[in-house]
């Protein structure tokens, strides 16, 4: 029926490696702690322990989160130089010139590196959720450097001669009390959530902290190093707008086209009606497999 031996439980670690008897050793980490600095230690700690081991192969490759995480800045690293690209691209379409285009793209840049600079020196690490706050702050921080630059592109416009000692102060002093109102409200919708407590509020507090922190540095950088730098840029030398003639042109089709969709607004309610009809139709299917059981 049965065979029955005495000796001893199976030991806690014992495994096999590449079909040879080893050693399973799991080494667990605080909630707190970075991933990369408790591999690096271990790694070190094995390393010294290497000499004391004559005919022991150690393997720490096997479930090494490091690996993960090290992949995963890899991929954000090439997503944010792919994005910071597609921005520079869009901000030189949108307003024609190098000069302010650069003052725009600086300004995005300043504001997200001293938002994150302010997070990793209050203690928290660089997870998803602070990179979520901070994508989230990334709406209102291009909406604040591009509205600025599209503003000094439109005075510059109408007063060509005016030095941009005197231009630029101006240009930037006018929307400063509504975007301090704008800035401040939505800073106050998420405040409640940082002060919150329980599990979901803990989890959700870096977010809350880096959107705050790049919203409010943008707000500071918009009223210092904005309008600094744009009297630097744009008062060196001369300045010539070369994409004016095509500014206008693009203005010119962009009034008629709006003239002949106001005038017949039944093409754009039908386009409307269409593209809603084939969202309704492509979501249709997909509901339909997530309520099939199993």
């Amino acid at each position: 029926m049965a065979q029955i031996v005495q000796s001893h439980q199976p030991l806690i670690g014992d495994g096999q490696v590449r079909g040879a008897p080893g050693l399973v050793l799991v080494v667990q980490k605080l909630p707190s702690a970075s991933v990369l600095s408790v591999t690096h230690e271990v790694d070190q700690a094995l390393a010294a322990l290497r000499p004391g081991l004559p005919g022991v192969s150690i393997d720490a490759s096997v479930f090494r989160q490091a690996t993960y995480v090290q992949s995963a800045f890899g991929n954000l690293r090439l997503a944010l130089i792919i994005a910071a690209l597609l921005a520079a691209l869009a901000l030189i379409a949108l307003l024609l010139q190098l000069r302010l285009a650069f003052t725009a793209l600086a300004a995005i840049a300043i504001s997200l590196t001293a938002a994150t600079l302010v997070i990793d020196l209050l203690g928290y690490s660089f997870n998803a959720l602070v990179t979520l706050g901070l994508l989230l702050a990334l709406a209102i921080v291009v909406a604040d450097a591009a509205g600025d630059a599209h503003s000094l592109m439109t005075r510059l416009g109408e007063q060509p001669g005016q030095p941009a000692a005197r231009l630029v102060p101006a240009v930037c002093g006018e929307f400063r009390g509504a975007l301090a109102g704008a800035v401040l409200a939505i800073l106050l919708s998420v405040a409640p959530l940082y002060f919150a407590t329980g599990l979901t509020a803990s989890f959700l507090r870096p977010m809350v902290l880096a959107f705050g922190l790049a919203v409010a540095v943008s707000m500071v950088i918009a009223v210092t190093v904005t309008p600094a730098l744009a009297v630097l840029l744009l008062g060196a030398g001369r300045r010539r707008s070369r994409g004016a003639r095509l500014r206008r042109r693009l203005q010119a089709a962009y009034l008629r086209s709006l003239e002949w969709v106001v005038r017949v607004p039944r093409f754009a309610l039908l386009a409307l009606g269409v593209a809603a009809g084939c969202w309704t139709a492509g979501c249709i299917p997909t509901t339909r497999r997530r309520r099939r059981p199993g």
